[in-house]
């Protein structure tokens, strides 16, 4: 549609060292992320603070605001139920790329 305003959407996976950025292409996960990491010889820890994702406006951010921008863009799979009973969405303020594809 003309006009239209396309909100922000969740579209990788990525982790986040300084200023370098590493993602991979839905449906990869973190863990992708991680394996093509090591393959190309990083051997740095990483931390759960510096998982995050890609947007459709090519920022990274991290889980917590990544859940508010796949919520905001109905992103989120719907029927996800945690092992609990809860449904998952309802459960974690922090977005994981199993929660979107």
């Amino acid at each position: 549609m003309m006009g239209e305003v396309v909100s922000e959407t969740i579209v990788a996976a990525a982790i986040k060292v300084g200023a370098l950025i590493c993602s991979v292409e839905r449906p990869g996960r973190h863990h992708d992320v991680f394996n093509a990491m090591l393959r190309a010889g990083f051997v740095n820890r990483i931390g759960p603070e510096q998982q995050g994702f890609i947007t459709s406006h090519g920022r990274f951010v991290g889980r917590e605001l990544g859940r508010q921008i796949a919520e905001g863009a109905d992103q989120i799979i719907a029927g996800r139920i945690g092992p609990d009973g809860v449904p998952y969405k309802a459960q974690h303020p922090q977005l994981f790329s199993e929660d979107v594809w």
